[in-house]
């Protein structure tokens, strides 16, 4: 199992948490990883923190549908009915 220091960057200029290679998180493997995030001001003053970081679902199963439908929809009805 690979470390989340290898999954994910900080881009220094914004902050934000970047995934270096998206193919390394499978929510069914592994939906939650934590990294050490550490930041440094100008004047040397430094604070670190545990980002808890979740991996939502991805429907990577296309849809596979047996025999075939019919459906009619009357107009003007809720989309939900």
């Amino acid at each position: 199992m690979c470390c989340s220091q290898e999954i994910f960057m900080v881009n220094a200029t914004s902050g934000a948490v970047l995934v270096r290679n998206g193919s390394l998180l499978d929510r069914e493997m592994r939906p939650v990883y934590y990294a050490n995030l550490q930041a440094k001001d100008g004047g040397n003053m430094m604070g670190t923190t545990l980002l808890e970081i979740t991996v939502l679902d991805k429907n990577d199963n296309e849809p596979i549908i047996i025999g075939s439908y019919f459906i009619s929809v009357e107009e003007g009805k809720n989309v939900s009915t």
